[in-house]
């Protein structure tokens, strides 16, 4: 993690979806860690039952992401409308019920949270953190989908707190 005047830039650590943080969703699933719940909703929502109930029994978020990627009925199109959503809930549930998640989302007020992924170039910026193009992001080479939820979650929790 390196944190800036503007950034807080991660692709590790608590802020990452393969953080290892059990928490409940909103409809009282119990998950292991964010990426567990995003590939489960990815799966429901495209009405792969076989590969939601694998998504549940697994524990590693590697595997989980890999079974993400076999959800059967896929529509990019579609996805990417609806997953910021999904993603959404599942951070909001993770820092709003994980002690340790929540005072770090709430530790960095007035920074933007940015996945410095070098590989993402949705969810992430495309750079890593040690990139000199990570410092500006008008250089980014991704959307930062998962720094602009992370910027919203933490917004709410701290709303919640006045």
């Amino acid at each position: 993690m390196k944190i800036t005047d503007k950034y807080v830039l991660f692709w590790s650590g608590i802020f990452s979806n393969f953080a290892r943080t059990e928490y409940t969703s909103h409809d009282g699933i119990l998950f292991c860690c964010s990426e567990q719940e995003f590939m489960y909703r990815k799966a429901i929502h495209f009405n792969d039952i076989e590969t939601s109930e694998k998504i549940l029994a697994a524990r590693d978020p590697k595997e989980i992401k890999a079974l993400g990627r076999q959800v059967k009925n896929f529509i990019e199109d579609e996805w990417s409308r609806v997953s910021k959503d999904y993603m959404f809930r599942a951070c909001l549930s993770k820092f709003s019920q994980v002690e340790k998640a929540r005072k770090a989302i709430l530790s960095y007020p007035g920074l933007q949270f940015v996945e410095a992924s070098p590989y993402d170039r949705i969810w992430g910026i495309g750079l890593s953190e040690s990139d000199a193009l990570a410092l500006d992001s008008s250089t980014w080479r991704g959307s930062n989908w998962l720094g602009q939820v992370l910027d919203s979650v933490r917004c709410l929790i701290e709303r919640e707190n006045e």
